[in-house]
């Protein structure tokens, strides 16, 4: 019997314990500045309204995007902040426990639209100059198809690519620049490959060229400059002997659908608890 009171003591003051820790905290104090800024403070009333709502629908986000976890209880606490700060910083972001706006954007959008606000080029841009046996050509602002992201493989993100060509030097310069992501923000990283060109045929501007890597037949870069495409090829693979072909397009558009797609299959999976809530708490008191 002795011991049974104990072990409800402990319980007791073990759940005490963890309601302190988790008391409820000022609305204001999880935002920041600029998003206080933006309320009428003339009007008090509206401008308290505002608040609830804000601070609401930002712990739904935090729920939403797994960073707070438990149910929503429409009222900002300890762990709301500690939330908050791992959310800053998973996004390596200053850890300040206080949401401003640009950050309540993000969390709005989520991890997808975040990758699709850094903003491609567009088509490709093919432009040839000069004379035949001096020809002078280059690719701008193509991406590469292959570094785009898949349902199957996110690996890849925005990535832009400009080459340069020289019939008289007989080779090729691509520079590329790309964000990788793992677990945290993006990484953005740049990278240059050689191509010594092997046939220039055609006219001015509407010929085909075919070069490789400098040292061996393969990895190829194929460019029709009349049709304006350009996709490179990689060497068999020693095992299976496949081959992989990546071409040049607008790296925008896929993007962007890949983006909307992914969004609309995680919209499709929400709690409908939460989407209740999540309206609820928009709409305010």
């Amino acid at each position: 019997m002795r011991a049974a009171v104990r072990f409800g003591w402990i319980v007791l003051a073990g759940n005490l314990i963890l309601a302190c820790g988790n008391r409820a905290v000022d609305r204001r104090s999880i935002l920041a500045d600029d998003a206080l800024s933006t309320f009428d403070r003339a009007n008090d009333a509206e401008a308290g309204r505002e608040v609830v709502s804000l601070t609401n629908q930002i712990e739904i986000l935090l729920i939403e995007n797994k960073y707070l976890f438990r149910l929503p209880v429409l009222e900002p606490r300890q762990d709301t902040i500690d939330a908050i700060k791992a959310f800053q910083k998973d996004k390596a972001l200053p850890v300040t426990g206080r949401i401003d706006n640009a950050q309540l954007e993000m969390l709005e959008n989520g991890m997808g639209n975040v990758w699709a606000d850094v903003a491609l080029a567009g088509n490709p841009f093919y432009l040839v100059s000069g004379s035949v046996g001096q020809r002078f050509a280059s690719i701008m602002h193509g991406t590469w198809s292959s570094k785009l992201p898949t349902s199957g493989d996110k690996a890849g993100w925005p990535n832009v690519a400009e080459i340069e060509c020289s019939e008289e030097t007989a080779s090729c310069v691509e520079a590329y620049a790309t964000i990788l992501s793992g677990s945290g923000p993006g990484v953005l990283m740049a990278h240059v490959n050689r191509w010594s060109i092997r046939e220039w045929t055609g006219q001015i501007g509407a010929g085909r060229m075919l070069a490789t890597d400098p040292d061996g037949t393969c990895p190829t870069l194929e460019v029709d400059w009349g049709a304006k495409t350009a996709r490179t090829t990689t060497c068999p693979d020693p095992e299976t002997g496949r081959q992989e072909t990546s071409e040049l397009v607008d790296g925008f558009r896929p993007y962007f659908d890949f983006i909307q797609a992914e969004n609309q299959k995680k919209r499709a999976v929400w709690n409908s608890a939460y989407t209740r809530l999540l309206e609820q708490a928009i709409k305010g008191p």
